[in-house]
C-alpha cells in the first residue's frame, strides 16, 4: 500500500495501560446490540497472546508472514514469550493506530479485534484490519463489530476510503468484507507462500459513501437494523 511518511498523520492510541494520558482519539466504548467495542486493557493481553499463538488459525508454517491475520496480531517467525510480546508486538498494536477489543454485550466474552492505522490526512485514506479467531468471523457478533467500527471511523476521521489486504485462501474473510461493501481492487497472483504453495493477495477498498449506501442492507441481513448511528 502507498505510504507518504512526510505527510502521514497517525491516530495514536494512548491509555493508562500503556503509560499515556491522551485518550481523545479513542471512544470510551462503542455499544451495539450484540457487542461492545472498547480500548484494549491489560486484562485482554493474555487473550490476545493466546490468539496470536494458537495453531488453529496461525499455524507455525504461516507465522513468517505478518499478513496472515491481516496485520492485527503480527505473528512472526517464532513464538515469543508473553513478556517479550508485551514489549514488542503488542506495543505496535496499541500505538500504530486505533485498536479496539470486541466483546459480547451479554457477559463480555471476547469476540475479536478491529484496527485502523496508516491514516493519511492528505489522501483521506487508512488501512483497515480485523481479527476474529477461528469461525467467529462468521457470527453476527463479528459482523456487528465491523459495522460499529466502520461507523466510527467514517464519522470520526476525515476519511474517504479504507483499504484492506487479505490472503486469498481466506475466502470467508474476503466475502465478509465484501458484504460490508468492500470491493476487490487488485489481486497479486501467487504473491505469498502459504503452506505448500503460493497464494494470491487480495486488496479491497471501501469508500465512505459506499458504506452509507450498504449499511442499512448489511444490518438488515443481521436483523439488527436498529443499531444507532452515532453523530
Amino acid at each position: 500500500m502507498r505510504r507518504h511518511p512526510h505527510r502521514r498523520v497517525t491516530a495514536v492510541q494512548r491509555n493508562a495501560d500503556v503509560g499515556g494520558a491522551d485518550v481523545r482519539l479513542l471512544p470510551a466504548a462503542l455499544q451495539g446490540r450484540l457487542v461492545r467495542l472498547r480500548p484494549i486493557a491489560r486484562v485482554d493481553h493474555p487473550v490476545l497472546f493466546t490468539w496470536r499463538n494458537d495453531d488453529r488459525w496461525a499455524p507455525p508454517f504461516a507465522r513468517r508472514c505478518d499478513r496472515f491475520t491481516g496485520g492485527v496480531l503480527h505473528p512472526s517467525q517464532r513464538i515469543v514469550d508473553f513478556d517479550e510480546w508485551q514489549r514488542t508486538e503488542l506495543q505496535y498494536l496499541l500505538h500504530s493506530g486505533v485498536a479496539l477489543f470486541a466483546e459480547k454485550s451479554d457477559g463480555g466474552a471476547p469476540v475479536g479485534v478491529v484496527h485502523m492505522d496508516g491514516f493519511n490526512s492528505t489522501d483521506g485514506r487508512a488501512d483497515y484490519r480485523e481479527f476474529y479467531p477461528g469461525e467467529v468471523f462468521r457470527t453476527r457478533e463479528a459482523a456487528e463489530s465491523t459495522a460499529l467500527f466502520l461507523d466510527h471511523l467514517f464519522r470520526r476521521y476525515p476519511l474517504r476510503k479504507l483499504c484492506a489486504e487479505v490472503l486469498a485462501y481466506d475466502e470467508g474473510h474476503v466475502e465478509k468484507l465484501q458484504r460490508a461493501g468492500f470491493r476487490e481492487e487488485m489481486r497479486l497472483k501467487e504473491d505469498a507462500w502459504y503452506g505448500a504453495s503460493y497464494v494470491d493477495y487480495v486488496y479491497l477498498g471501501l469508500f465512505g459513501p459506499e458504506w452509507l449506501e450498504r449499511r442499512t442492507a448489511y444490518l438488515a441481513d443481521l436483523a439488527i437494523s436498529d443499531l444507532p448511528m452515532r453523530p
